[in-house]
């Protein structure tokens, strides 16, 4: 699932710089405005799971170390992402 999502990042930037690019059509500009819009709330979700997924390391990386103040805002941190 994750290659999957990978790959639909992927789409949508290479999309992002074809448009990018002079020259281009208005038939390709509006095909290629058309699939970004399709993939765009995808990349959008995919984009903030990540971003989550990256936050809880951190959190969980903090609640491992030496700081006792930094383990409790990371354990607030860790519930309020939940499980």
């Amino acid at each position: 699932m994750h290659d999957k999502l990978a790959g639909i990042e992927r789409r949508f930037q290479a999309i992002d710089e074809e448009l990018a690019s002079a020259g281009l059509g208005h038939a390709r500009v509006a095909e290629l405005a058309r699939e970004r819009a399709e993939l765009e709330p995808i990349v959008t979700t995919y984009r903030r799971w990540r971003q989550l997924q990256d936050q809880e390391q951190q959190a969980r990386g903090m609640l491992q170390g030496d700081d006792a103040e930094l383990a409790e805002l990371a354990r607030a941190e860790v519930e309020e992402l939940g499980p």
